[in-house]
């Protein structure tokens, strides 16, 4: 503990005296509690974006760092390294790139999914997987036959399209002119075009006095989730998915980060994504699926929406696409020019 130069002005030398105890007297007790082996109560700082999906589910069990967003995240780390990160697949790919990510061995780890596995291979070892947030269709599958005034709900148009291309086994680029050879690209922008010429207006995000939709793709993380979801026929092995996990870039800590994870697979933290929407990284025998959120799945038939994340899981449906990827790069300026298109199709009022 470093005591700053301390200048006082009009004190007497006893008052500068005992401005100098009262810090020297904390660190003695400071010492004194440590050499005594007594716990402190200090949770875990974890470094994370504000708007992580997962921050909400374990702030509990930890306490948190939050930066505007992952890439202003990144960029602090070239000047400090945290004991742990919390970030996307997307993030942790590109801190891969570096070799930043340090690999440690907690005492106690789950049975991580098939598909993350393949994916990332050393998940368990560098990367700690914990959900993956991914879009699911909500109301009905066809769009009505009177549009006008009405509006439809899409959280992101590229997402829409690479759920639409996996589903015939294609790659989507979010680039119009290597996507317009499939016949799938095609058919989307068409049906979507001509709805929003014959007058239905699409909007992204959740608002509060938004009636009921015809038909539109929302992400399962967001606070407002629909009553009713589905999935499209056929995604049971094609949905694109963000993974959120944990990586270590402080060689300091590692036995901390070690401890912090050896502790934090268990049945509540499945349970607690489940039931916000996230498929559970892991698996672990026991679920628990009567928790809130109802759901429709593609039947019809009432179902809860931990049901639902457990199919997916179960299906091994969540593709997750790569940093380098021409889907990752071109998505924010695709969801751009095709939301401006659409806009320039409606009827004038």
């Amino acid at each position: 503990m470093k005591i700053r130069n301390c200048f006082v002005i009009g004190a007497d030398s006893g008052s500068v005296l005992r401005l100098f105890l009262i810090p020297l007297l904390s660190l003695s007790l400071l010492l004194a509690g440590c050499s005594s082996g007594k716990k402190t109560s200090a949770r875990m700082e974890i470094w994370a974006a504000a708007d992580c999906p997962l921050c909400s589910l374990l702030e509990a069990r930890c306490v948190f760092r939050l930066f505007e967003d992952e890439a202003v995240m990144l960029e602090a780390c070239s000047l400090e390294r945290p004991v742990l990160m919390l970030c996307s697949h997307l993030s942790y790919e590109r801190l891969e790139d570096q070799n930043l990510p340090l690999a440690l061995k907690p005492g106690s780890l789950p049975d991580w999914n098939a598909e993350l596995l393949m994916r990332f291979p050393d998940t368990g070892s560098l990367f700690f997987p914990i959900g993956s947030s991914c879009y699911l269709l909500s109301g009905s599958r066809d769009f009505p036959d009177d549009v006008v005034s009405s509006s439809c709900r899409v959280d992101s148009f590229s997402a829409l399209f690479c759920q639409a291309l996996l589903l015939s086994g294609e790659q989507f680029h979010a680039d119009r002119e290597k996507d317009f050879w499939s016949e799938s690209f095609v058919r989307t922008w068409n049906e979507l075009a001509t709805a929003a010429y014959n007058g239905l207006s699409f909007r992204a995000g959740p608002e509060p006095d938004m009636p009921e939709m015809p038909s539109y793709l929302l992400s399962t993380d967001c606070k407002n989730l629909s009553t009713s979801l589905y999935l499209w026929p056929g995604s049971e092995t094609s949905i694109p998915a963000t993974a959120y996990g944990l990586v270590c870039l402080s060689p300091s800590g590692e036995a901390q980060a070690e401890a912090f994870l050896s502790g934090l697979y268990d049945a509540s933290l499945s349970d607690t994504l489940l039931s916000s929407g996230l498929i559970p990284a892991f698996r672990l025998s026991t679920v628990n699926l009567s928790a809130p959120g109802r759901v429709e799945d593609r039947s019809g038939d009432s179902s809860s929406l931990s049901a639902l994340m457990l199919s997916l899981q179960t299906g091994e449906a969540a593709r997750y696409p790569s940093f380098r990827s021409d889907y990752i790069r071109n998505r924010v300026s695709f969801d751009e020019s095709f939301s401006s298109l659409l806009l320039s199709l409606l009827p004038s009022s």
